[in-house]
């Protein structure tokens, strides 16, 4: 699933890839993360990297730098946030317990298309993760 922001209709602003997440499974759970391959978009055969992260990692208060992620994973105060927001324009909004939002997720997933791939944009997205609960 990508996310993509062109702003909104008082201030339109060109398609801007802001990250893209795919469905996991840890320990028995599943939930959705960051997509390590990159954003997907119909009109192009390759994926995209898109900067910066939208995946920020804790433990406890403490923010995790990219390699002390691998050896926290199992620690129960370990935590992953979602801070999704638009350079272009600012709009954006931070998910604390990304965990919650999976079946609001999987029902977005759900409308993709037959090639796989489902862009939304961040408004649509926040609006319905933020509807949903």
């Amino acid at each position: 699933m990508s996310i993509f922001c062109r702003g909104d209709d008082s201030a339109p602003h060109d398609k801007w890839r802001i990250g893209a997440l795919q469905p996991a499974e840890h320990h028995g759970e599943h939930y959705w993360t960051e997509s390590v391959s990159g954003y997907a978009d119909h009109d192009n055969p390759h994926y995209f990297r898109t900067h910066p992260a939208i995946t920020q990692y804790l433990v406890g208060d403490r923010w995790l730098t990219e390699p002390e992620q691998t050896f926290h994973s199992d620690d129960p105060t370990f935590r992953a946030r979602w801070a999704i927001k638009c350079p272009k324009c600012g709009f954006g909004r931070t998910f604390a317990d990304t965990r919650q939002y999976s079946g609001a997720i999987d029902q977005l997933a759900a409308l993709r298309s037959d090639d796989g791939v489902f862009e939304v944009s961040l408004r649509g997205f926040v609006s319905h993760l933020t509807g949903s609960r």
